[in-house]
């Protein structure tokens, strides 16, 4: 009776180590690879220099429109994400310097 135990208990010790190997295996994978998302030029339409109009996503357009004269105020904003991420990230600008600032091309005020 020992002798058939220890072949029975050696078998299930050994299915045991190999099905925990294997479901640790499964979680070892290979890095995900980080898809970055397109730039996207939002372009600011109109010229206030007012915070709440350069928070304003109806103020944005998403285009390649010519900035004209450097100045003082956004024209161009590169950013990665869709409008909704846009609007959300000019929420989080306390100026309307800050937002010019960051702005990638500027244009004048007429």
């Amino acid at each position: 009776m020992k002798c058939i135990k220890l072949p029975l208990f050696m078998t299930a010790l050994m299915l045991t180590v190999c099905s925990l190997f294997a479901s640790a295996q499964d979680e070892v994978t290979a890095p995900k690879k980080v898809v970055k998302k397109a730039e996207v030029s939002y372009h600011y339409k109109i010229s206030s220099g007012n915070l709440a109009d350069m928070q304003n996503i109806n103020n944005w357009e998403v285009a390649s429109a010519s900035c004209g004269i450097p100045g003082n105020r956004p024209c161009v904003i590169l950013f990665e994400g869709d409008v909704s991420e846009f609007e959300t990230y000019l929420q989080t600008f306390t100026s309307a310097g800050a937002i010019t600032t960051r702005a990638d091309e500027k244009k004048s005020a007429p």
